[in-house]
C-alpha cells in the first residue's frame, strides 16, 4: 500500500468527523466583492443626494472665505421690493433676505435664462417685500463683500406670504413694517424712480405713497395697461399690498399682485361747493372754482393761490412741481385765470389736489423789469427780450441770470430740475431772452423763478 493512500485512510479512522474538502471559486468571491463595493457606493451616493441640503444662517456666509461657491439653503424675509435690470446684457433680478442670525441683509441675485423663468412664474416664485422665504444658492465671498446667487426655480420656497382681510386705510402712520393695507383714492405725483412707478394715492386723510416695482416691467403685456393708467394724474385706484418703509423711515405700499390693482368704473366723487364754504368740509373731497393768483414753494411743495372770483378769499392747493406745470405753467396760463379745483380738504385755508382744469384761460401777465420788481411775491408773470447781463451755475446745476430791458435789472433763477429739461447751455451776456414764471425773493434779493422748460426762450445771441 503507498503512503499516500495510507495517509487518507488514517484521516477517516481517526478524524470521522471531518468532511471532504471542497475546492473554493476565487473568481465568485471577486465578483461578489465588487458588487459590494459597487453597491455601497451607489448606496452613500443616494444617501447624500437624498440627505436634506443645510439652512445656513447668513451670519456664517459673510466674510467667510470657506463657505466660497458653497450651495446651501437660507431662510429669511424679503426685506425690500425685488428689483429688475438689464445687466451686462443680461436681465438681472436682485433681492436682499434677511433672518435672525445678522441685521445684515444677504444681496441675491438671478440672470437670464432663470430670471425670465421666475418672472414667468411671478405668482409662485418671485419673493416679495414681507415673504418668508426657503431659497437655494450659491455663495460668493469677496474681502469686502458677501453675495450669492439663486440655483434654480424649484430651489425657491415661498413659506409665508403677509395676508388676512381687506383692511382699508386712509393713512400708513402706525400701520408696522410688511402689514397687508389696502387704500383707495385719485393718482397723484406719478414717476419714474430706479425701483418702479412711485406714486400717490389721496386719500381723505392726507396722501399714501405706492410703489409698482419694475419686475412688473418684464412680466408680459398684462402690465402695460395698468402702469399707463397709474402713470395718470387723477385716475381713480383701488389696491392692496404690503408696506414697506423706505431707509426705514418712509412708509410706502408696494404692490405685489397685479390682480389687486383695480379701477373701479364709479369715480371717487366730488362735492360741488362754493369756494368760500372750504372751510366747512374739512377732509371731504371737493370741487370748486377760483382765480389763479398767487404760487409759492416750500420743502418740496408748491402752495397755490385760489381766490374768488371777488378776490375776497383765498386758498392754498398743495401741489407737485409736475402737477403745477401741466395744470398752471405759469408760461401758458396767466394771472386771474378761472380754474377748477378738485381736492381734498386739509385744513380751513388748504386743499390737497387731485385734479383740474382750466375754464378761462388768461395770457400770462406781461411786465417790465421795472413793473416785475413791484409785483407781489408769487405774481404769475412774464418779461418779453430781456437782455442778460451776467449768468452763473450754482449749486448742483442751478442757474442764475441777471436780465435787463432798459427799466432795470432783475435776478431770474432757474432750478436744476429745470435745467435738465431745457437742452440748451447757460445764456451768456448779451443773450436776448424771455422768461415767465412767478416773482420771489431769497436772502432780501428779488428774482423770478422758472418752474418749466417753457419759461425760458432764447431770442438770440
Amino acid at each position: 500500500m503507498s503512503r499516500e493512500s495510507s495517509s487518507e485512510i488514517e484521516k477517516y479512522l481517526y478524524y470521522p468527523e471531518m468532511a471532504p474538502r471542497r475546492p473554493v471559486n476565487v473568481g465568485l468571491l471577486r465578483v461578489l466583492a465588487l458588487i459590494l463595493v459597487i453597491g455601497g457606493a451607489v448606496g452613500v451616493y443616494y444617501a447624500a443626494i437624498s440627505a436634506p441640503m443645510p439652512i445656513v444662517p447668513i451670519r456664517e456666509l459673510e466674510g467667510n472665505i470657506l463657505m466660497n461657491y458653497a450651495t446651501v439653503y437660507i431662510e429669511g424675509v424679503v426685506t425690500s421690493p425685488p428689483r429688475a435690470e438689464i445687466s451686462g446684457g443680461k436681465l438681472r433680478l436682485t433681492i436682499y433676505v434677511r433672518d435672525n442670525s445678522t441685521p445684515t441683509e444677504l444681496r441675491i441675485y438671478a440672470y437670464d435664462p432663470l430670471a425670465s423663468s421666475i418672472l414667468a412664474q411671478w405668482r409662485e416664485k418671485l419673493p416679495f417685500t414681507g415673504d418668508r422665504v426657503r431659497l437655494l444658492i450659491q455663495v460668493r465671498v469677496r474681502e469686502t463683500d458677501t453675495y450669492a446667487y439663486l440655483q434654480s426655480t424649484a430651489g425657491i420656497y415661498i413659506l409665508e406670504r403677509p395676508s388676512g382681510e381687506k383692511v382699508y386705510v386712509n393713512t400708513l402712520e402706525g400701520i408696522s413694517e410688511y402689514e397687508y393695507v389696502c387704500t383707495r383714492g385719485t393718482v397723484s405725483n406719478p414717476r419714474n424712480v430706479s425701483s418702479g412707478l412711485l406714486f400717490d394715492v389721496t386719500t381723505p386723510q392726507g396722501a399714501i405713497t405706492v410703489l409698482l416695482p419694475n419686475v412688473f416691467y418684464y412680466v408680459g403685456d398684462q402690465a402695460a395697461p395698468i402702469v399707463s393708467r397709474l402713470s395718470t394724474e387723477g385716475t381713480y385706484v383701488d389696491l392692496c399690498g404690503v408696506v414697506y418703509y423706505y431707509r426705514g423711515v418712509s412708509p410706502e405700499i408696494v404692490i405685489r399682485d397685479l390682480g389687486e390693482v383695480v379701477f373701479p368704473t364709479t369715480l371717487v366723487e366730488f362735492t360741488v361747493i362754493d369756494i368760500k364754504d372750504i372751510p366747512n368740509y374739512v377732509n371731504k373731497n371737493v370741487s370748486f372754482t377760483g382765480l389763479f393768483y398767487a404760487m409759492y414753494y416750500s420743502a418740496g411743495v408748491y402752495y397755490v393761490e385760489i381766490r374768488s372770483t371777488d378776490e375776497q378769499f383765498a386758498v392754498n392747493v398743495t401741489m407737485t412741481r409736475s402737477q403745477v406745470i401741466s395744470l398752471l405753467n405759469p408760461a401758458v396760463v396767466g394771472w386771474k385765470s378761472l380754474v377748477r379745483i378738485n381736492g381734498t380738504v386739509t385744513g380751513p385755508y388748504s386743499v390737497k389736489y387731485s385734479a383740474g382744469e382750466v375754464i378761462e384761460r388768461k395770457e400770462p401777465l406781461t411786465v417790465t423789469v421795472a413793473e416785475a420788481l413791484n409785483q407781489p411775491i408769487g405774481r404769475p408773470l412774464r418779461i418779453v427780450n430781456a437782455t442778460v447781463t451776467s449768468s452763473s451755475v450754482v449749486g448742483t446745476d442751478n442757474w442764475r441770470i441777471y436780465i435787463t430791458d432798459g427799466t432795470g435789472t432783475i435776478l431770474v433763477f432757474v432750478p436744476a430740475s429745470t435745467v435738465a429739461e431745457l437742452g440748451i447751455s447757460l445764456p451768456q451776456p448779451g443773450t436776448v431772452i424771455t422768461v415767465a414764471g412767478y416773482r420771489d425773493v431769497y436772502r432780501d434779493e428779488q428774482e423770478i423763478i422758472v418752474i418749466s422748460k417753457e419759461g425760458l426762450v432764447v431770442h438770440s445771441g
